[in-house]
């Protein structure tokens, strides 16, 4: 069955330069590992859409003691485009395929990420986890996608840079590529030779 329709990550795969914790420990002057444990339980909440990085700060700025009022998740958040994952977007589109962004995020840093790679003009549409109120690696993220495009799980490439999000996919009966480059191939050349597409 051919592939028709590729669900590729954003971060990680178009854009980078996503990490804030380590920016804001030291700007707030917060012990970074301590913060970074403290975050891991609003993660996926920030993902779903049931916490917003305004409300995460509140909590954050009680619990250490510092001024309410800021978004530093978002302030912190300096989204830059990553050339080769931008170019197998358009190389897959110029072969023919649909391709959909497929996102953890929340919202502000979705508006940052977006200006900064011009993903509403290089996705044909997008999905966003805090939008779906489900993100990665939980298999309903895929299973909803694949529903609204109509398209069973043979029909479809995704692609990530997580190996976990990538095993979700795969268990499902997608075709799932991380985006990683190897000794021998660059993660694009690798997977449009695999779908019998012209290398870049």
């Amino acid at each position: 069955m051919s592939i028709k329709l590729c669900i590729c990550d954003v971060g990680g795969v178009i854009v980078t330069n996503f990490q804030t914790l380590g920016r804001i420990a030291a700007k707030y002057h917060i012990d970074l590992e301590t913060l970074a444990s403290d975050y891991q339980a609003y993660d996926m909440p920030l993902m779903d859409g049931t916490i917003t990085t305004k409300g995460y700060w509140e909590h954050v700025a009680c619990r250490f003691g510092l001024e309410k009022g800021h978004d530093p998740l978002v302030e912190q958040f300096e989204p830059m485009p990553i050339a080769s994952g931008v170019k197998l977007v358009k190389a897959l589109k110029a072969h023919g395929l649909r391709v959909v962004g497929g996102s953890n995020t929340c919202a502000g840093h979705w508006e940052l990420m977006e200006k900064a790679a011009s993903l509403d003009t290089l996705f044909d549409k997008t999905y966003l986890s805090y939008l779906m109120h489900v993100s990665k690696p939980c298999p309903e993220f895929f299973l909803q996608i694949l529903s609204w495009e109509r398209v069973v799980p043979e029909e479809v490439l995704f692609v990530d840079d997580s190996e976990q999000n990538i095993e979700s996919a795969a268990r499902l009966g997608i075709r799932a590529e991380q985006f990683k480059d190897t000794f021998r191939w660059t993660a694009v050349d690798r997977i449009l030779y695999g779908l019998g597409f012209k290398t870049l």
